[in-house]
């Protein structure tokens, strides 16, 4: 019997915590489990309070596309990759889980590309 290639089940996301300040904190979670999606929410609102940003109170959470070399998918890859040479190596060579949390400013074009995908 012949096996069958198992399509992949990995999902991707955009995180963001819209907050009163002059930036958000975004997040790209690349996962076969939903549940991490919310460990990764979890871990935004923790550093939320921890550097006591004024939040709105509202968590933005937008399926992706599965397929990587979709438009939304390569835009947030794209962004997050700017950062550094690890991070994108990380992105690069992961193939089941990554998360990424950052910052950007709202005046920031990157910023308004990112919201534009929720």
């Amino acid at each position: 019997m012949k096996a069958r290639k198992r399509k992949s089940k990995v999902a991707h996301y955009l995180v963001t915590v819209e907050l009163l300040a002059p930036f958000r904190l975004h997040a790209y979670v690349m996962t076969d489990d939903e549940r991490y999606v919310t460990a990764v929410g979890n871990q935004m609102i923790d550093r939320v309070e921890a550097n006591r940003w004024p939040a709105l109170g509202i968590i933005l959470i937008t399926k992706l596309s599965n397929d990587p070399a979709d438009d939304g998918v390569a835009l947030v890859r794209k962004i997050i990759m700017q950062a550094d040479k690890e991070t994108k190596k990380a992105i690069e060579t992961a193939t089941d889980f990554h998360r990424s949390i950052f910052l950007l400013a709202k005046s920031h074009p990157d910023d308004g590309r990112l919201m534009e995908l929720h």
